[in-house]
C-alpha cells in the first residue's frame, strides 16, 4: 500500500527536513521501501543530510523530474545507512 506524507510550513527552520529525513530512515529500518523527495527549492538540504550515505553520486535532481527531463529512477538516489535498513531508502534532492 502506498502512502504519502508531506511536511510543510511557510516558515524556514521549523524542522520539516529533519523530521522527514528521520521518518524516512525509521520506516526503512522497519522494512518499508521509502522514498523522500526534497521540494524545498529555495533552501534544499537533503543532499547535505544524506551525502555520506549515497551508494551512487547525484546525477539528476527533483527539478529535472518536475521539468520532465528524466524518469524517477534517474533522480532518486539509493541510500545505504549504517543502521542496516531492511527496506529501500531512496532520496530525491533538489537543486
Amino acid at each position: 500500500m502506498n502512502k504519502v506524507v508531506a511536511f510543510c510550513s511557510s516558515r524556514g527552520g521549523t524542522g520539516k527536513t529533519t523530521i522527514a529525513a528521520n521518518l524516512a530512515v525509521y520506516l526503512a529500518t522497519k522494512g518499508l521501501n521509502t522514498a523522500v523527495i526534497d521540494l524545498d527549492f529555495r533552501a534544499p538540504s537533503f543532499f547535505y543530510i544524506f551525502r555520506d550515505f549515497a551508494k551512487e553520486p547525484v546525477k539528476r535532481y527533483t527539478n529535472d523530474y518536475l521539468d520532465s527531463d528524466c524518469e524517477p529512477e534517474d533522480f532518486l538516489v539509493h541510500i545505504q545507512t549504517s543502521l542496516g535498513t531492511k527496506g529501500k531508502l531512496l532520496v530525491g534532492v533538489a537543486d
